[in-house]
């Protein structure tokens, strides 16, 4: 009988400290690929998803529909579903996944996809497939290398895109996709189901059972380095911080972490600018607030670049692209020698 179980899995490691890389564990026994994959939606914590019913996601459909911790949000076209999907994450720090059929569905959602991917947005993919069996044979939306390889164009747009060729590498697909979904930077990934696949039965599949199982956190910054940083601010004639999608992790859901930020820069007196992508992560009605800066940024913070002209900047969550630097303008650069840019 299909069987679903909650176990501690053995340290890898000796003593009694339980590893981090094997948690406490769901055990799923007998189920489809269709329905591990609803259960690791809902270990997840992941209230809706986004998408256009087709034929080769219905082994999903059939369990949405059914299911009450999971809803399926409907959109008129799958560009719209992606970049909801995109909203969702960015509001709420989940996931944001998004359901296509194969061929042209999927392939719609490619500029949302690469949207999210741009913005450090966790967004992932769940695109149909035809049949293994019908691989190589003409069949109508295939998506394979005899088709349009929808899997290799979005390699190109996204973190990681794969084809899920069976059941048994169900799980190594999930997590890898999940810890570059859910990791530091966040990002997007795109997961290919064959219409075979999803229906096949797994027969004993494990998945973490804590949602910080499926993220790789970055390392904490260097001590020593934070405190350089500080020092600079504080020795700065005219400082600058710049807040880019990157810092939304850490602000967004944080009101303590966003508090000491804000506490700490009225302290030392630093103005502060934010990338498009990191617009509102600092209150845009604080005194500091000088809003977005770049293209289509904010006179103020346009005017305190290029005639304050700052001689430390400290960059959290940005890459420095031709957005925030509103495109790469001489301006931007440090005007003292020495200046560190982080």
């Amino acid at each position: 009988m299909p069987a679903e179980s909650a176990h501690t899995i053995e340290s890898l490691d000796e003593g009694p400290e339980p590893s981090p890389i094997r948690p406490v564990s769901t055990v799923i026994e007998g189920k489809s690929v269709a329905e591990v994959f609803l259960r690791y939606l809902e270990l997840m914590e992941v209230p809706f998803v986004f998408g256009i019913p087709g034929g080769f996601i219905a082994p999903f459909l059939k369990l949405l529909r059914r299911s009450s911790r999971v809803s399926f949000v409907i959109g008129r076209h799958e560009t719209g579903c992606a970049f909801m999907a995109d909203g969702f994450s960015r509001v709420t720090g989940r996931p944001g996944i998004v359901f296509t059929t194969a061929g042209p569905g999927a392939l719609n959602a490619l500029t949302g996809i690469s949207c999210a991917q741009s913005g450090q947005s966790s967004v992932m993919l769940v695109s149909g497939q035809n049949p293994t069996a019908h691989f190589g044979m003409g069949a109508l939306q295939e998506s394979t290398n005899d088709g349009v390889n929808i899997v290799e164009i979005f390699r190109h747009a996204c973190a990681a895109s794969e084809l899920v060729l069976s059941e048994k590498v169900l799980r190594t697909r999930l997590l890898q996709a999940s810890r570059l979904c859910l990791g530091t930077p966040r990002q997007a990934v795109h997961l290919s189901f064959p219409l075979d696949v999803s229906s096949a039965i797994v027969q004993s599949i494990d998945l973490p059972a804590e949602k910080s199982a499926y993220a790789l956190e970055a390392p904490t910054a260097d001590p020593a380095k934070l405190a350089l940083a500080l020092q600079q601010l504080v020795a700065a004639d005219n400082p600058l911080v710049l807040l880019g999608a990157g810092a939304r992790g850490a602000l967004r859901d944080n009101r303590v972490r966003l508090a000491g930020l804000t506490d700490l820069l009225s302290a030392l007196a630093v103005p502060v600018v934010t990338s498009v992508q990191g617009k509102g992560l600092f209150p845009e009605s604080h005194p500091l607030s000088l809003g977005v800066h770049g293209i289509c940024g904010s006179k103020q913070a346009d005017a305190f670049v290029r005639e304050r002209r700052p001689d430390v900047v400290l960059v959290v969550g940005s890459g420095l692209g031709e957005w925030p630097t509103k495109s790469w303008e001489s301006a931007w650069l440090p005007s003292r020698a020495g200046a560190s840019r982080r």
